[in-house]
């Protein structure tokens, strides 16, 4: 626009559908895929279809000693999904209320749909800007978001048969309205020639609002469930602190403290049956219809260089995170309904190590190489069927990665390349839904490729999985009663791994 002055404009968007879901039975107590074959009593075509889109803008005044952004974006999504729950549900009706419809079908329909508006401005200043050897950033920031969830109710002609009015499992629907608001500010001032201050606050104000609704359906008493509008409020002070001091002209070292948040928000009031659940926990189905933030303190020190010339770069860190009201999924282990709720403390302790660049002088080999160690201990387990100082379900002990690229020119328009990277997560901790917790194998991933740049072009033979794993990344809860195995144990469904792919990409740049 000028030259102090620049605007961006971008908009992407993108359309999704799955003809079956990216999941497969993880048996206990192995709680690993046996076979990417599921078998089903019916042939119900499960699907997911996304679609979203994103606009913004985005603009850049540059002054003598400043600068100052100012985004604006929105944000609007659709998923839609459909489930096969004709098992678990007819296993229910046989088991817990001695009915035998015939095994109908019975299936769960999900349309979701958010969109959200975020607004951006901050204010860098350069040191001595406004005082000799102080420099920083101010800012204002604001989201609002809106969202909807649907569950229509699913005709079923057996329920109907058997004189049940309405003849559907369930229909429910939420709405829900969130704004997010802050003013913030960092200061950074140089106490000494190589020793840094920074300190840092952001002061919020976040507001919710859930719509009154009404469930009707099968699973709820009479007919009909009630759920009451809900509002909520907070606001607060977010700081920060980090101590930094310069080691040579390649690095630095540095302490932090900083504290963070998650916002609470609402769900759907259980049915009935799950009272007695909820009554052994102490709990009433009005009690949990909200949940409260989480808060974490955080508190590192870490190390940053260059070395071998510049060409690599590498970083350790130590840290502890004292977590307090964890927002965590708590498992009814009788009807079978999960909710979300605040467990008490825990302590994380840990370290992690990074090192990238090109360790040899005139090689064009590019390498990255991470490893973490987290040691999550749940203090106080809260409403969490855990022991005291035992450890904190769904984090891995050790992390890491490995990764390499070799790039050559072959003539002056052509070159090869050659990259792979290894990835691992050690084993994690998971509920079982009755009261206890399974191990989710370790993650081990293998991938790899191939290929020649020519001008503006890339042709690349690439393998992904290539030792053809069979992994659980993790539950995909279901959205009515779970299905169970023989024995009665309830039978889990998992996002798994895709098998091993092999295939060629072509790409065009211009």
């Amino acid at each position: 626009m000028t030259d102090t002055l620049e605007a961006t404009i971008n908009v992407i968007g993108q359309t999704g559908e799955l003809h079956g879901l990216p999941a497969a039975y993880v048996p206990l107590p192995a709680y690993r895929p046996l076979s990417y074959t599921v078998d089903r009593e019916r042939d119900v075509q499960e699907y997911s279809k996304d679609r979203w889109g994103l606009a913004s803008v985005a603009l850049n005044y540059t002054g003598d000693g400043f600068d100052v952004v100012s985004s604006a974006s929105y944000f609007s999504r659709k998923t839609r999904e459909l489930e096969d729950d004709t098992e678990g549900t007819n296993d229910w009706f046989e088991g817990e209320l001695g009915l035998d419809l015939g095994r109908p079908v019975f299936y769960v329909e999900s349309i979701l749909r958010e969109s959200r508006f975020t607004q951006e401005t901050r204010l860098s200043f350069d040191n001595g800007t406004i005082l000799p050897n102080l420099s920083g950033v101010v800012g204002f920031f604001y989201q609002s978001e809106h969202g909807s969830a649907k569950a229509p109710g699913v005709f079923v002609q057996e329920l109907e048969d058997f004189g049940f009015t309405p003849a559907y499992l369930s229909e429910s629907g939420i709405k829900t309205h969130k704004t997010n608001t802050a003013f913030f500010g960092e200061l950074y001032y140089r106490l000494a020639p190589k020793l840094t201050a920074t300190l840092g606050l952001r002061k919020y104000w976040v507001t919710q609002k859930t719509d009154a609704n009404t469930d009707t359906g099968f699973i709820w008493e009479d007919g009909a469930n009630q759920n009451p509008a809900l509002h909520s409020k907070q606001s607060g002070l977010v700081p920060k602190a980090v101590l930094s001091y310069e080691v040579g002209d390649r690095g630095n070292v540095y302490a932090s403290v900083s504290k963070g948040f998650r916002a609470g928000g609402s769900q759907a009031r259980l049915p009935s049956f799950c009272d007695a659940d909820l009554a052994a926990l102490g709990l009433a189905a009005g009690d949990i219809r909200q949940y409260k933030s989480d808060t974490l303190w955080n508190y590192e020190v870490g190390i940053k260089s260059r070395l071998s010339g510049g060409r690599l770069s590498a970083s350790a860190a130590a840290f502890r995170m004292d977590w307090s009201n964890i927002q965590q999924t708590a498992f009814l282990p009788d009807c079978g309904f999960p909710f979300v709720t605040n467990a008490g403390k825990a302590q994380i302790n840990g370290g992690e190590f990074e090192i990238a660049g090109r360790p040899f002088a005139g090689v064009p080999l590019s390498i990255q190489l991470g490893l973490g160690y987290t040691d999550a201990i749940l203090k106080s387990p809260g409403l969490l069927p855990q022991a005291p100082d035992s450890r904190l379900e769904l984090v891995p002990k050790w992390t890491g990665s490995i990764s390499g690229s070799y790039e050559t020119p072959i003539t002056n328009d052509l070159s090869l390349f050659v990259a792979a990277d290894y990835s691992y997560t050690s084993s994690v901790k998971v509920p079982d839904g009755s009261g206890g917790v399974v191990a989710r194998q370790p993650i081990n991933m293998v991938n790899g490729n191939i290929g020649i740049n020519v001008g503006a072009s890339q042709i690349m033979v690439y393998v992904k999985n290539l030792f053809d794993k069979r992994l659980n990344f993790g539950d995909q809860p279901s959205s009515s009663f779970e299905r169970q195995d023989a024995g009665g144990q309830r039978l889990p469904r998992g996002v798994v791994s895709r098998p091993r792919q092999i295939g060629v990409q072509y790409q065009l740049s211009f």
